[in-house]
């Protein structure tokens, strides 16, 4: 039994080792990142250093473009080096101050494993047999969490290439593809990476662009896209409502002066649309809490991209490694992976709903301008004002075109109440219920449905 016990343990740091050793994953699309280059100084002898550090750490730089001001120079010119995925090497790596929550969490089950070993050998020392069967038992529940956490890494890639598969390509005219694109690829500024990526024949070159354009898909990113997206159509309903909205409230202010015989009088001829400022009234204080549910739903998504499993994961691993502190490490766990997974994809799937629905329905695509109406002051027994009033109010409650289809102003509830409001309760509605049940699935029997309240 003891061999049996010493024998996985050795197989455990062993796969620990590896993972350790293990290039940045980075590095299979970006060679000459300066990490991967110090990763290739300590360990030469690996399959991914022989292949693109074959000089001892250094990728050679056959040719360099005459810079600005030469007579030579050309601003098409693009290193020999670019030829090579990884190109020359970049002034910057990865975001500094970033930590990667796969190289947290392997020290934190190293932790754990070395924590379980000194109780077994203790056990051993002092014939602590019930010792030495509690570390056995938390050994395997130490391979279990291992296997969950493989699970949810193969789940994470999954997820990534399954957005993948119908989200557009990236554009390489894009100038926030090429804002990161230089520092990524080896270039040393924006233009160089832009004319690499469009204008060069080199099929290596062309296919690290593809690279990392592909590797700037992923879930979280994708469904902030998604975020960013509503929130630009918000900020452009909000442009329309203000303008028209200005503009009735100095319709609706026009008076007349009137003066006989010494005696003047104000007239009021336009009072007819402040009746109007009403549902301009409503329809900022549902943009206002949509604008806020949108604000706060990218906070929270922000939050589980950056910081949820640098923050929960590890210490779930080690806290469910042990019996005390099972339920509290399997909520953890779970609270990662809801945060981490389960939100972004829930972003996603709800969008695409509303999206099928907008397709279908193509009058919801576009954001309809709002009329505004001319009033004439000095018209006080007419009809006019009025008349004037009241087809600026139907105009935006019903569709005189088209009885069948949707108003002006329910287009703007559409992507007030549907499209924001709907899709934040959803998703953190989703999260919530994903985290109670994979929290039972870790082994901790916690309600935590009681934060649904919060939304």
């Amino acid at each position: 039994m003891n061999n049996k016990i010493f024998l996985l343990i050795a197989i455990l740091l062993l796969l620990i080792t590896n993972s350790i050793a293990a290039p940045p994953p980075y590095c299979i699309q970006q060679p000459g990142l300066p990490a991967c280059k110090d990763f290739c100084d300590k360990n030469p002898n690996e399959q991914f250093c022989k292949q693109f550090y074959p000089q001892g750490g250094t990728i050679p730089v056959p040719k360099t473009c005459p810079p600005e001001g030469d007579p030579n120079y050309d601003p098409n010119c693009i290193d020999d080096s670019s030829a090579i995925p990884g190109g020359p090497q970049p002034t910057s790596g990865q975001p500094s101050g970033q930590l990667d929550w796969t190289g947290v969490s392997i020290i934190s089950l190293f932790l754990a494993l070395l924590l379980l070993i000194a109780f077994y050998m203790i056990g051993t020392a002092f014939n602590l047999q019930d010792l030495k069967f509690l570390a056995t038992e938390e050994f395997y529940q130490l391979i279990v969490t291992v296997l969950m956490i493989a699970l949810f890494t193969s789940i994470i890639a999954a997820a990534d290439e399954l957005v993948k598969s119908f989200t557009p390509s990236t554009s390489y005219t894009e100038n926030e593809f090429f804002n990161d694109c230089f520092k990524y690829l080896g270039f040393s500024d924006q233009k160089s990476c832009e004319i690499a990526c469009t204008k060069t024949k080199n099929p290596k070159m062309q296919v690290a662009c593809k690279n990392y354009a592909d590797s700037k898909i992923k879930t979280g990113t994708y469904a902030n896209s998604i975020l960013e997206k509503n929130f630009n159509t918000l900020a452009q309903i909000s442009s329309n409502l203000l303008s028209s909205a200005t503009e009735v409230g100095k319709q609706s202010s026009e008076t007349a002066f009137c003066a006989f015989i010494g005696a003047g009088i104000n007239i009021n001829s336009c009072s007819s649309f402040g009746v109007i400022l009403s549902a301009y009234s409503l329809g900022f204080q549902v943009l206002g809490m949509a604008l806020a549910e949108l604000e706060s739903l990218k906070v929270l998504l922000e939050f589980s991209q950056n910081s949820a499993l640098l923050l929960f994961l590890p210490l779930g691993i080690f806290l469910r490694t042990f019996q005390l502190t099972r339920p509290a490490g399997g909520l953890l766990i779970a609270l990662a992976i809801s945060f981490y997974l389960i939100l972004p994809l829930s972003i996603i799937f709800m969008d695409s709903i509303i999206t099928k629905f907008m397709d279908a329905n193509p009058v919801y695509k576009s954001i309809p301008e709002l009329d505004t109406a001319s009033c004439d002051e000095f018209d006080a027994v007419g009809t006019s004002n009025p008349d004037n009033a009241n087809k600026l109010f139907t105009s935006l409650v019903a569709n005189d075109a088209d009885k069948t289809k949707p108003s002006k102003l329910e287009i703007y509830l559409f992507y007030f109440l549907i499209k924001i409001t709907l899709v934040t309760i959803s998703s953190i509605m989703v999260m919530i219920t994903a985290a109670r049940s994979l929290a039972s699935a870790a082994g901790a029997e916690v309600d935590i449905t009681v934060l649904s309240k919060l939304v």
